[in-house]
């Protein structure tokens, strides 16, 4: 099983723990749309252990009348073997979905039935984790994460 790199999973780590239990949070950088972290509160079974559903979402919509509105989001299936928040190494992340609400874009790398981790996607997989490698790098340098 693909997952993120151990410097995407270090980001991914201070995103979590920066919802400090929070099911939904919404983070913002000077240089960026608005960003909102989602947690599903949803397991799943894969063959490392537990995993959680996660979303990581840009925004746009600052000024509409309903407010913010997705942009674009990719789903996240995470491990956490953490026994501290700074153990991001314990942490496996891999994608299950990329989702472009402007483009109408639906795109699996993971499926999932019956809360379980049924069938990966190579092709897929490996682009989603490239994507979602290149977004955490960016999350971190427009400084996203206080």
């Amino acid at each position: 099983m693909e997952m993120l790199n151990e410097q995407a999973a270090s980001i991914f780590s201070r995103l979590i723990d920066h919802m400090d239990g929070a099911l939904l949070t919404t983070f913002r950088s000077r240089y960026g749309p608005p960003m909102r972290m989602l947690d599903y509160d949803f397991t799943v079974t894969t063959h490392k252990g537990q995993g959680y559903l996660y979303s990581i979402a840009f925004l746009h919509g600052d000024h509409q009348p309903f407010g913010l509105s997705i942009r674009e989001q990719i789903v996240f299936i995470v491990v956490d073997l953490r026994y501290q928040s700074a153990d991001y190494q314990d942490l496996i992340i891999f994608p299950h979905r990329y989702q472009s609400f402007t483009d109408n874009k639906y795109e699996e790398s993971t499926s999932i039935v019956n809360a379980q981790v049924t069938r990966q996607y190579p092709d897929k997989l490996e682009d989603h984790i490239l994507l979602a490698q290149l977004w955490l790098g960016n999350i971190d340098e427009q400084g996203y994460i206080p």
